[in-house]
């Protein structure tokens, strides 16, 4: 799939409190609005951004997380990322949002975390 597409989907995990957002593509500009509208409307505990295969980020779709994340994390829910490359992870770490994520090396690692 090429960096100029996305394809997501939100899955249920065995906690009922706990969805799965996958990304596959690019999270850029172009894709954000109806991902946006969809995380609004969204109730869980835990979100897991399962970026496995997520090829690129830019800006605009790290905004998309973060603006998710704020109004969570005030209500003491948490947002959790599984399986991002590093070249992705350096978005979060070069703007220094990443010491509000926490990171998983799988789904279940990080339902377990909950």
């Amino acid at each position: 799939m090429s960096k100029d597409q996305l394809e997501y989907s939100f899955q249920p995990t065995s906690n009922p409190r706990c969805t799965v957002l996958t990304l596959q593509g690019g999270l850029t500009l172009a894709h954000i609005f109806e991902l946006q509208n969809q995380l609004r409307d969204l109730d869980a505990d835990l979100l897991i951004v399962d970026c496995t295969a997520l090829e690129y980020m830019d800006s605009a779709g790290l905004g998309v997380i973060v603006n998710f994340y704020v109004p969570q994390s005030d209500k003491g829910r948490k947002v959790a990322i599984v399986g991002i490359s590093d070249r992705v992870w350096a978005l979060f770490t070069s703007t220094r949002v990443d010491q509000f994520f926490s990171r998983f090396p799988s789904v279940e690692a990080a339902v377990s975390s909950l």
